[in-house]
């Protein structure tokens, strides 16, 4: 959920104190900003509760300044700033001024920090935010870089997006486009970056968790990739302002996929970036993960509990849906109703109900979570614990007898009770249904074919000791054909498995003190994820740049 910001509940307040929104709009603005990761201010505005100019006026009173008159606006462009019309009209944004120790810009949108700071970098110089009508910030451009009174370039008429249209169906794009796809599913990766650079297109490929450059295509052909990209998901090609998200289905290389698409307006032109969801690949076992014996063993015995909540912890990308996949498949029976709550689903799994929430149309995880629970099922699977709701109603329905399985995003094992209780679960029903946390991590495998052996450096060596394990040779990445240079090949997972204790349950209900938490999972033999990474180290299974990367420093 995203934190409440203080300066746009100040924007609501002035708004309600000048009588165009009420209490009961606030309040149905503020589900709607918590559910959709939006500002509140935002909220008011997509719903139709705020209008533009009245938004403008609380912005202005907010800031302590006037709104921007007309007659502020310049009679030409500012002279020595060069921002892309483009941009200008997207952001919606229009320098007005220039003094002394600032560059004064009109923005619709003066709490917009990222387009404010877009403008510093650009520019090189500090700015000092106006509050402006949206319209009048359109007339103004249109005045000052497009007298003739034509059609601006982002607002492109009917034949321009026809245009637009026949030349991402030509021939080169579509091999382009095909190609790359191809390749990036060929390669194992996990996202394709289009990214405008220099009047070109930077296109880069997520590989086992690291961006790595291909090469790029010709600098003329930019728009109509991306137009070819959108048509394929189903996209407003004429739409160059705005983000949009969209979804290819496809079959390469016989395998079927699933892609997001999402679009991002940027200073220099839009940004495009590519998910790849092998919806027809290998399904997931836990054995297959890389996941060490005693972590394996740890886990087995959290998912043959009857009941209770277990879960996967880590940040974005260290693996954690696809750990409950391989959890699901180890549990799956044809007499029981394992149902699932994602966003988006991942893999298809055979014999599971998984629904796809849909945030824009008010179906999120709550009211996702309580529909599921009427429809009497055996194991919930909840893709993402992302706000308080989520929370209690998962943990609530697994003290009525549901094993419950989630992923929720914290550092480590112990870390993750400290955060249920912040997003409203009490302490004693954290202790009453809680059965265990898996913080867990991808690392890199170094190549077997040309990893090299190195001696470790003393800290390491310190470290490893005094966590039992005897590191005495490690292996240091190399590079070779079969890796394409980069000293590594795939990815394994490292991971530290908390099962819950009564003696940590009733450190919970006093509170979750993390220390006394912490300690009585040391007692009980949780092994610490540096000490699962550096014994994978010993092990010649990845190197210490990695886990340094990946966990945190190593030594001192």
């Amino acid at each position: 959920m995203q934190r409440a910001d203080p300066r746009a509940e100040a924007v609501a307040n002035i708004l309600k104190e000048r009588g165009v929104v009420d209490a009961a709009a606030i309040d149905r603005a503020r589900l709607a900003a918590e559910a959709e990761g939006l500002r509140l201010d935002h909220a008011l505005a997509r719903l139709g509760l705020a209008p533009e100019a009245e938004l403008a006026t609380a912005y202005a009173h907010m800031l302590g300044e006037d709104l921007v008159a007309l007659t502020e606006y310049p009679d030409v462009p500012v002279e020595g700033i060069d921002l892309p019309l483009s941009y200008m009209e997207r952001a919606r944004v229009l320098p007005l001024a220039l003094q002394p120790d600032a560059l004064v810009v009109a923005m619709a949108d003066p709490l917009d920090t990222g387009h404010r700071r877009a403008i510093e970098l650009k520019t090189g110089r500090k700015v000092a935010a106006r509050a402006a009508r949206p319209a009048d910030i359109d007339a103004a451009l249109r005045r000052l870089y497009n007298p003739n009174g034509g059609p601006a370039p982002a607002e492109a008429d009917l034949g321009d997006v026809e245009k637009l249209r026949s030349i991402a169906s030509d021939a080169p794009v579509v091999r382009f486009v095909d190609r790359m796809l191809a390749q990036a599913v060929e390669r194992r990766a996990s996202d394709v970056h289009l990214l405008p650079s220099g009047g070109g297109l930077r296109v880069r490929m997520r590989i086992d968790g690291h961006l790595q450059d291909t090469p790029s295509p010709p600098a003329g052909l930019r728009a109509a990739i991306l137009s070819r990209l959108k048509l394929m998901g189903r996209l407003d090609i004429a739409e160059t302002r705005l983000p949009q998200d969209g979804r290819i289905r496809l079959v390469i290389r016989g395998r079927e996929l699933d892609l997001r698409i999402s679009v991002a307006p940027t200073v220099d032109g839009e940004s495009m970036v590519v998910r790849i969801l092998d919806g027809g690949g290998d399904r997931p076992e836990l054995e297959r993960l890389g996941l060490s014996r005693q972590a394996l063993d740890r886990l087995a015995v959290l998912l043959d509990r009857p009941h209770g909540v277990t879960v996967v912890t880590g940040p974005t990308g260290s693996g954690k849906t696809t750990t409950l996949y391989a959890a699901l498949r180890r549990i799956s029976r044809p007499d029981l109703h394992i149902a699932t709550i994602e966003d988006p689903v991942e893999y298809r799994l055979e014999g599971v109900n998984q629904i796809q929430v849909r945030p824009d149309i008010g179906f999120d995880f709550p009211e996702a979570l309580r529909q599921l629970l009427r429809h009497d099922p055996d194991v919930v699977m909840i893709g993402e614990i992302r706000d308080s709701q989520t929370a209690r109603i998962g943990f609530q329905s697994a003290l009525t007898g549901h094993p419950v399985l989630a992923t929720l995003h914290t550092n480590d094992a112990v870390g993750a009770i400290p955060r249920l209780i912040d997003m409203g679960v009490e302490p004693f029903l954290i202790a009453a249904v809680l059965n265990g946390v898996v913080a867990q991590r991808l690392v890199r495998r170094l190549c077997p074919s040309c990893r090299r052996p190195v001696a470790p450096p003393p800290a390491a060596a310190d470290l490893a000791a005094t966590l039992g394990i005897r590191l005495e040779q490690v292996h240091a990445p190399v590079g070779c054909a079969t890796c394409r240079d980069t000293g590594y090949d795939g990815r394994t997972a490292i991971a530290e498995v908390l099962e819950v204790d009564e003696a940590m349950r009733a450190a919970i209900r006093s509170g979750g003190d993390t220390d006394d938490v912490r300690r009585a999972a040391g007692e009980r033999g949780m092994v610490p994820l540096m000490a699962d990474a550096l014994a994978k180290a010993a092990a010649g299974e990845t190197s210490l740049d990695e886990i340094a990367r990946v966990v945190g420093r190593i030594g001192t």
